[in-house]
């Protein structure tokens, strides 16, 4: 997987699963659809903004973070935030 935000299909799942390429929009948006497959309701963090995305998930009271781009999924200790941005 390589991040591009200018390949076709950079920011839906089809870009991250088939073509290879995706910015975190699309790996959070594959990953939303992973989630949404196993009937797992999720945000979409910083959706349609021109920032870093991830998927924040309540799990029996705890939020998750999980974060394919980053390649971060656990607890959520105070606001997330990219390690890289």
């Amino acid at each position: 997987m390589s991040y591009s935000m200018s390949a076709d299909h950079y920011n839906d799942p089809y870009g991250y699963f088939i073509l290879g390429s995706a910015s975190c929009a699309g790996c959070t948006r594959a990953t939303g659809l992973c989630l949404n497959i196993l009937g797992i309701p999720y945000e979409h963090v910083n959706e349609n903004q021109y920032s870093h995305q991830w998927c924040r998930v309540n799990v029996n009271g705890t939020y998750w973070i999980t974060d394919a781009y980053g390649l971060y999924c656990g607890p959520e200790p105070a606001p997330y935030t990219h390690p890289w941005f």
